[in-house]
């Protein structure tokens, strides 16, 4: 009798240990993939107890979103919003991780209200670099925050020249293939229209005409130009081009081939009748009044040029 019943408290007591055991293995954090919720533990929240979040061990219903618990009067007490916090509506993890609250590896500007410099002083957040160029302009009239570093510029702000800025470093500065000048970017440029130059101040440049005038660095001698081989500035002015004052001892060909009313001015209306070739006659050095005609070629008698008139 007393064996049956040593047998049963024996039994007894390792139903109890074994029952504790269990319960313990089931409360057991390591046993329990916190994953599965929905809500990792990682980062500042994997180290925390149970009931830091389960308050009076209650699991279900415990909120997921960051500012349940971190705000004042939250779910549970928790870092709120600190009182400088930039103005934004948007949602914690939306820019910070569990890993490392103070970083922000990203911020979506989207939902900041107020202007850049208001988080960009310097403090809150980077502000203006000590090497960016001098200008009264807000940010935003240049960046954006989808694409900060290419900026779209606005130079109504800017003060100095554009060398100050555009010397390489700092901006984009004349290119290889500039024209060989010493005048400064505004003496041709625009800021609203870079290119093409809106006027060339020549005074500066260096270099015969065919050094820019090729066709590559800007437009050439034309198709229908005279043929020529007189260099431009020969005939051509940089204040007149148009109106060329024109060397005629390195054109090749006779007058006609130009003076043809299409490439150059052509025979007047008021010309005597004659077959004659415009060099019979006229001298290119002195065109009027003429050197000497040849009258085999005129047509007419005598009197219909020598009449006091023609």
């Amino acid at each position: 009798m007393i064996r049956k019943v040593a047998s049963i408290i024996i039994t007894a007591a390792l139903m109890s240990v074994l029952g504790v055991a269990a319960t313990q293995a089931q409360e057991s954090p390591g046993e329990f993939d916190h994953f599965s919720t929905g809500f990792p533990l990682t980062g500042a929240h994997e180290k925390l107890t149970c009931e830091e979040c389960h308050i009076k061990g209650i699991f279900e219903g415990t909120p997921k979103d960051c500012a349940d618990c971190h705000k004042q009067g939250g779910f549970v007490p928790a870092t709120p919003k600190p009182s400088d916090h930039i103005r934004s509506t948007e949602k914690c993890d939306d820019c910070h991780t569990t890993m490392t609250m103070s970083l922000v590896p990203n911020v979506d500007h989207s939902a900041v209200f107020g202007t850049c410099v208001s988080c960009h002083d310097g403090t809150t957040a980077a502000g203006k670099s000590a090497d960016h160029i001098a200008s009264s302009n807000n940010c935003d009239e240049c960046h954006t925050p989808g694409s900060w570093s290419t900026a779209t510029f606005d130079h109504a702000g800017i003060t100095g020249q554009c060398a100050s800025c555009h010397n390489g470093t700092t901006a984009t500065g004349k290119s290889a293939r500039h024209i060989n000048s010493s005048s400064s970017c505004e003496s041709c440029h625009s800021t609203s229209t870079w290119t093409p130059a809106v006027n060339v101040d020549h005074t500066a440049v260096n270099g015969s005409c065919v050094s820019c005038h090729n066709n590559t660095v800007t437009g050439g001698k034309p198709v229908d130009h005279i043929p020529s081989s007189n260099n431009c500035e020969e005939c051509h002015s940089t204040a007149s081009w148009a109106a060329a004052v024109f060397d005629h001892s390195g054109v090749t060909g006779s007058c006609f081939n130009c003076h043809n009313g299409t490439t150059a001015r052509g025979k007047n209306v008021g010309h005597i009748n004659s077959t004659n070739a415009c060099e019979e006659c006229h001298s290119i050095s002195v065109w009027s009044p003429v050197v000497q005609v040849n009258h085999a070629a005129v047509t007419g008698s005598c009197v219909s040029c020598h009449n006091n008139s023609t």
